[in-house]
C-alpha cells in the first residue's frame, strides 16, 4: 500500500516537471520574441522615418523610445510626443505635418501635456488607441478642424465682449496713442510695453488705469511722465473692454462670440447661465458618436457631421423637436460646431485655471458683458431676432413680437417691459428669466430694458391718449370675434400672434397698453391700426376700442401646453 503512494507521488511530481519545463520554454520563447515584435510598432517605424528625413536635413537623430509627459497634478501621462516628436524634444522638420513644430499657443506641451487640451488617450502608443477610436474610451481626440476648441477645456468662461463698448475703446486706444508702448497684432510697441494681442486671453486688471497714473505721478521725467495723463472713467472703461476683446483672431473666441449673437442661451443653459426650453449643453463637447442617433443624418457617423446637420434642419434630425431652423450659412454652421466642442469643462486643479475661469468660479463674473445690447443677442436674439424686430419660423405656429419696434415701445412703459421679461408668459417659449436659476439679474433687466428704449423714439403723447374709460367685454366680444380672433384665437389663445389670455401678459400689460396697441398697431407685423383704419375696416372710435380693451381683461386662461419635446 505504501509502495503505491510512493509511485503516485512520483507521478504527480513528475507532471508538474513536466508543466513547469512548458512553461519556461513558453517564457523564453515570449522573451525571445518580445524584441522582435517591438521592431514592428508604429512608433518605431514614424521615429525611423524621423531620422531618416532628419539625416537629410542636418538635424539630429532621435535614440528610439517611447517619449513620456507626466504631470501627477493633473493627472496626465501623455505618450503623444513618441510619434509627433518635434513637440516634444526632436527638430521640426519641413514638409511632414507628424514632425511639425507645436503651433505658439502661449503654452508649453510640456508643461500642460497633450490630452488637456485634445483629448484622446494619452497612454496609447498605437494610432487608433491614442485618437481615442477604441471602444470604452470615452474622451475621443477632437476634430483636427477644430483643435481651437480644446481650449474650452480651461478657458470655459472665455469673456464676449461689449462690441459697440469694444468698437468704441479700439478708437480711443488709438487716440491716446497707446500703440506707442504697445503692440496689437504687430503694429506698435516701440516703447516697450506688454503685448497686447492676445489681453482677452490673459486677462486685463480692473486697476490697470490706476496702476499707470501712479506711474506717472511718481516720475519726474520720460514717457511716463510726458506721455501719459489721466482718462476719464467712462474712456478707461471702453479701453478695458477693447482689450478684453483681444483674442488674436483666436477660432474659439470667434465661434463663441458669434454663437452668443445667435441667442442659444435663451433656450439652453451653458454653466448655469441660460432658458430652460431646450438640454443643457456645458458638457455636449464630450458627447460621443456612439450616444447619437444618426436614423435622420447621411454622411460621416461622427459628433461633428451630427451636429452641423441638426443645425441645419434640426427636426429632421430629432424628430419633434422645437428648435426651429435658423438659415445658418456654412460657415455660421462651422462655427456653432467648433463652439460645441469646446464645451468640455475639465476637472483641473484651481491652480492651473486661466483668469476668466477664477473670475467666474471666485467671483460669479459672467462670460459675456452684462451691457444691454450684448445681454439681447446672449438671452433674446435667437426668438426676437438679433434686430429685435421679431421672427417667424416655419416650424412654430406662432410669430415671435417685434419688441424693438418703435410701435411696440411707443405702447410698452418700462414697468411692462421689466414685468415681462422678470416673469415672461408661462405656457409659452417666453420664460421667466427674472425667477429662473440661470436668468438675468436685475441690474441686467434694467440695463436690457435701457438698450430696447433706445431702439425706438418712445411716443409718449401717443399713448397718454389712449387712457380710456371703463368698456363693455360683451359689445368688446363681437368686436373681437370680428377683427382679431383669427389671429389671436377665439379665446385669445394665440394662433399667428401673441397669447392674449395668457394671464402673466395680462398682468403686466396696462389698459392703456393694451389700447394704445389696438390703436397704434405694430409696423412690420400683420397687427394694423384699429384707429386709422383701411379699406378693408372702418376705424374704430375710443369707445370701441375700450370695449375691446374690456373683453381682453375678461378672457379666462387657455389650458397648460402638452409637454415639449427636447433637443439633445
Amino acid at each position: 500500500m505504501r509502495d503505491i503512494q510512493v509511485r503516485q507521488t512520483d507521478l504527480g511530481m513528475t507532471r508538474l516537471l513536466r508543466i513547469f519545463a512548458a512553461l519556461a520554454v513558453v517564457f523564453v520563447a515570449v522573451l525571445a520574441i518580445a524584441p522582435v515584435r517591438s521592431r514592428f510598432t508604429e512608433w518605431r517605424d514614424v521615429q525611423e522615418r524621423y531620422n531618416e528625413l532628419a539625416e537629410g536635413a542636418g538635424a539630429a537623430p532621435l535614440d528610439l523610445a517611447i517619449q513620456q509627459i507626466w504631470k501627477p497634478a493633473l493627472g496626465i501621462t501623455d505618450r503623444c510626443t513618441t510619434c509627433h516628436v518635434a513637440m516634444g524634444t526632436a527638430t521640426p522638420l519641413a514638409g511632414e505635418k507628424l514632425f511639425a513644430a507645436h503651433p505658439d499657443v502661449h503654452h508649453d506641451p510640456a508643461d500642460l501635456g497633450c490630452t488637456v487640451c485634445h483629448g484622446g488617450q494619452g497612454r496609447a502608443t498605437k494610432r487608433a488607441a491614442a485618437h481615442g477610436d477604441v471602444e470604452f474610451w470615452d474622451d475621443p481626440l477632437v476634430p483636427r478642424r477644430y483643435a481651437a476648441a480644446g481650449c474650452g477645456g480651461c478657458h470655459t468662461h472665455l469673456r464676449v465682449p461689449a462690441q459697440g463698448l469694444a468698437a468704441r475703446g479700439a478708437a480711443l486706444f488709438a487716440r491716446y496713442d497707446c500703440p506707442t508702448c504697445h503692440a496689437v497684432d504687430g503694429h506698435g510697441g516701440r516703447g516697450g510695453g506688454p503685448e497686447l494681442t492676445l489681453a482677452g486671453f490673459t486677462g486685463v486688471p480692473e486697476d490697470w488705469h490706476e496702476r499707470h497714473l501712479r506711474r506717472h505721478r511718481l516720475a519726474e521725467a520720460g514717457p511716463w511722465r510726458d506721455g501719459y495723463g489721466e482718462l476719464p472713467a467712462e474712456d478707461a472703461a471702453a479701453i478695458t473692454e477693447y482689450l478684453r476683446s483681444r483674442f488674436g483672431g483666436a477660432p474659439l473666441a470667434e465661434a463663441k462670440i458669434a454663437a452668443h449673437r445667435l441667442g442659444c442661451r435663451g433656450c439652453h443653459k451653458i454653466d448655469g447661465a441660460g432658458g430652460d426650453a431646450g438640454p443643457d449643453l456645458t458638457s455636449i463637447g464630450r458627447r460621443l458618436a456612439a450616444q447619437l442617433d444618426f436614423t435622420g443624418v447621411g454622411g460621416e457617423r461622427t459628433t461633428a457631421n451630427w451636429l452641423a446637420q441638426h443645425f441645419r434642419d434640426p427636426v429632421r434630425v430629432v424628430p419633434g423637436s422645437q428648435m426651429p431652423d435658423l438659415g445658418l450659412d456654412d460657415a455660421q454652421i462651422e462655427q456653432l460646431d467648433l463652439y460645441m466642442f469646446s464645451l468640455r469643462a475639465l476637472d483641473v486643479p484651481a491652480k492651473f485655471w486661466p483668469p476668466d475661469r477664477v473670475r467666474a468660479a471666485r467671483l460669479g463674473e459672467r462670460d459675456f458683458a452684462t451691457d444691454g445690447e450684448t445681454l439681447f443677442g446672449v438671452f433674446c436674439a435667437g426668438c426676437h431676432g438679433a434686430d429685435g424686430r421679431g421672427r417667424q419660423f416655419g416650424s412654430l405656429p406662432v410669430a415671435f413680437p417685434g419688441v424693438a419696434r418703435p410701435g411696440f415701445l411707443a405702447a410698452a412703459s418700462d414697468a411692462f417691459l421689466v414685468k415681462t421679461i422678470e416673469q415672461g408668459r408661462p405656457g409659452r417659449l417666453m420664460p421667466a428669466w427674472g425667477a429662473m436659476d440661470g436668468g438675468l439679474r436685475p441690474a441686467e433687466i434694467d440695463a436690457l430694458v435701457t438698450w430696447l428704449r433706445g431702439r425706438g423714439a418712445e411716443d409718449r403723447e401717443a399713448r397718454a391718449k389712449w387712457s380710456l374709460p371703463p368698456g363693455d367685454g360683451e359689445a368688446g366680444k363681437a368686436l373681437f370675434a370680428e377683427r382679431c380672433a383669427s389671429c389671436h384665437g377665439a379665446q385669445g389663445e394665440g394662433l399667428h400672434a401673441p397669447q392674449l389670455a395668457n394671464v402673466a401678459f395680462r398682468e403686466a400689460a396696462t389698459d392703456e397698453f393694451l389700447a394704445a396697441t389696438i390703436a397704434l398697431g405694430r409696423a412690420g407685423t400683420q397687427m394694423p391700426s384699429f384707429a386709422a383704419g383701411s379699406v378693408s375696416f372702418a376705424a374704430l372710435d375710443p369707445a370701441a376700442i375700450a370695449d375691446l380693451v374690456a373683453f381682453v381683461r375678461a378672457l379666462p386662461p387657455p389650458p397648460p401646453p402638452p409637454s415639449p419635446g427636447g433637443t439633445p
